[in-house]
């Protein structure tokens, strides 16, 4: 049996599942240390560094701790994905301020500061002894986005979703660069590609698609995404009348209950 330990508290979150049973953990921990696989052979002291850490685990098959990194600052985990041949995985989530991530010490360690309250980001890591990170995109504004679950696509990229407030850039100086706006809270969905070029991995923006708010109360979340045959599935909730494809006709939705401040859900499917 996998556990931790903590001066205060540590939120596991979403968990994915190689072929040969080992499994990824991402969440938070927040004011103290975090201690992964406590008297085991790998036990792991995670110090704090924002007031909410983000975390990313690997377990053995019997429970055991392989290892167990944060990334430091100030940020949360939101999904996780393992990709079909093993070789990598996927984290989405959100972060403030200045955050640093992949292992300590290690080739790839990337630093990204929000360019709002709070931006969203989706990181690939290989499926080494280490964790070690490929490459890391954040995407947002000047108000508060982040990232919800995540998933992989045929290709190897991957699909997340989440929720933006206002102007939010995806892809920023990337040949399919993307900014999608909303006056209320949107969901967005986007996919980024996972080639590596000339020994360099490479996770450029494919496309992101956005949510508007027709009426003054409407507001749009993305919880989770699926991939499957040629669609992208995304579940999430909404209030009020929401415009799920800004640039297409007949796509406004409004909530069952008008009037009432109760969400309704919502299930929303995009081409690969």
């Amino acid at each position: 049996m996998a556990g931790t330990t903590s001066a205060y508290s540590v939120d596991g979150g979403p968990i994915a599942v190689a072929s040969d049973g080992t499994a990824f953990v991402t969440g938070a921990f927040w004011n103290g240390w975090a201690t992964f696989g406590p008297n085991e052979p790998r036990e792991t002291s995670l110090p704090p560094v924002g007031g909410t850490d983000h975390f990313i685990t690997k377990f053995a098959d019997d429970g055991s701790l392989i290892w167990a990194q944060s990334s430091r600052g100030h940020g949360w985990g939101g999904g996780i994905a393992v990709l079909p041949d093993d070789s990598g995985f996927y984290v989405s989530g959100g972060f403030s301020g200045e955050t640093s991530f992949g292992p300590v010490g290690r080739p790839g360690e990337q630093v990204r500061t929000a360019a709002g309250q709070t931006d969203a980001f989706v990181a690939r890591y290989e499926n080494d002894e280490y964790g070690s990170l490929e490459w890391v995109e954040t995407l947002g504004g000047v108000e508060g986005d982040a990232g919800a679950k995540c998933a992989t696509t045929p290709d190897g990229g991957v699909v997340l979703t989440g929720s933006f407030h206002g102007e939010a850039t995806f892809g920023a100086g990337d040949a399919q660069e993307t900014g999608l706006m909303s006056t209320g809270d949107g969901m967005f969905v986007a996919r980024y590609r996972s080639t590596i070029r000339d020994g360099t991995p490479d996770g450029e923006v494919c496309w992101a698609r956005g949510t508007e708010s027709v009426s003054a109360d409407g507001r749009a979340l993305g919880y989770s995404v699926g991939v499957g045959g040629n669609g992208m599935f995304v579940v999430g909730q909404f209030i009020g009348t929401i415009d799920f494809a800004p640039s297409a006709p007949l796509t406004s939705v409004s909530s069952c209950m008008a009037g009432n401040p109760s969400a309704d859900g919502f299930v929303a499917t995009y081409r690969q």
